[in-house]
């Protein structure tokens, strides 16, 4: 984290690690969130209420950016 320059990085893979230890507590509160979160009352009753991936909320998010720098809602490119 934080480095500006290439790295190399070794990952070793071992039983009762840390490491499947974290990705079993990721794995729990992305289920947690799943249950409660994305599927709720709530979101079903607002219209304005939608689950979007990542890569589309980043393309809404430039396009917003673009639109209040430039005034433009196409491409830096067109």
């Amino acid at each position: 984290m934080g480095q500006t320059s290439t790295v190399q990085v070794h990952r070793l893979l071992t039983e009762n690690s840390v490491d499947e230890r974290i990705r079993d507590i990721v794995a729990d509160k992305q289920q947690l969130f799943d249950e409660f979160a994305r599927d709720s009352v709530i979101a079903h009753q607002a219209p304005d209420a939608v689950d979007v991936s990542e890569a589309e909320l980043a393309r809404l998010a430039a396009a917003a950016e673009r639109e209040r720098l430039f005034g433009q809602a196409g491409s830096l490119t067109d």
